[in-house]
């Protein structure tokens, strides 16, 4: 044996083991997660990631604005559709693992010309035919090497990704919705307060006044609750805008 068939007989062996190595299965090491965080005795495992949004935000407006977003947010929908593509082919994968079974059947029909056939006269032969075909097979693959259930395994992690997407998507939107909403009955409440501040500054400018005319404060003091009043009024456009 030369040189190079022992060569050939190394690489073929070495890419054998590599091989093997890839399909083995992935285990996760052991690790200690008690103690991690001194002085940290808790034992309630509430957390406000399980609480449906229902639950968190009970405000019947805000409960039908949230619900409308997520019928008609576009993003989610099409996370929503990602989902039903991974979920296809991770049931694709799956079936791989069974045999396969095929089933063909066919009829043909030919017709000859007499001419061509040059029969003698007199002689009645049919010259039509029908052939019929009827063929079973069936196949299935040996997962020697892992490949069916590599492919699995990556149909599943994409699975679990489109549907984390559509959760990230989902509370993205959720979170935008309710602050926008709070941050709108903010605005809201600020426009009143502020609306009830000018009436309060306009009987304050008209005390002052009458208070001048009696010679008990100056002009200053009148231009002064002038000023406040026009303070106030002036910001009232800005809160109507937003």
């Amino acid at each position: 044996m030369n040189f190079r068939y022992k060569s050939y007989i190394i690489i073929g062996f070495a890419t054998l083991c590599l091989t093997a190595c890839v399909t083995k299965k992935y285990e996760r090491p052991a690790l200690n997660s008690n103690d991690l965080y001194r002085d940290n005795s808790g034992t309630d495992t509430a957390t406000i990631a399980n609480l449906p949004w229902k639950t968190l935000f009970g405000d019947a407006t805000l409960q039908t604005l949230i619900q409308q977003g997520l019928d008609e947010n576009l993003d989610l929908k099409q996370a929503i559709e990602r989902i039903k593509i991974a979920e296809a082919t991770l049931r694709q994968s799956r079936a791989a693992f069974l045999p396969s079974l095929t089933g063909d059947l066919s009829v043909t029909d030919a017709k000859q010309s007499r001419a061509a056939l040059n029969f003698p006269p007199g002689i009645n032969i049919n010259t039509e035919t029908q052939t019929y075909k009827a063929q079973l097979s069936t196949s299935w693959e040996a997962d020697i090497w892992g490949k069916l259930s590599s492919a699995k395994r990556s149909a599943y992690a994409s699975l679990l990704q489109t549907d984390a997407a559509k959760r990230a998507v989902q509370t993205q939107l959720i979170a935008n919705i309710a602050n926008t909403y709070y941050n709108l009955l903010a605005l809201d409440k600020q426009l009143a307060i502020t609306e009830q501040t000018v009436k309060i500054r306009e009987t304050d400018v008209e005390t002052m006044k009458s208070l001048k005319e009696g010679a008990i404060v100056n002009g200053a003091a009148v231009v002064q609750s002038e000023a406040n009043l026009y303070a106030a009024q002036v910001t009232i456009p800005d809160l109507k805008k937003v």
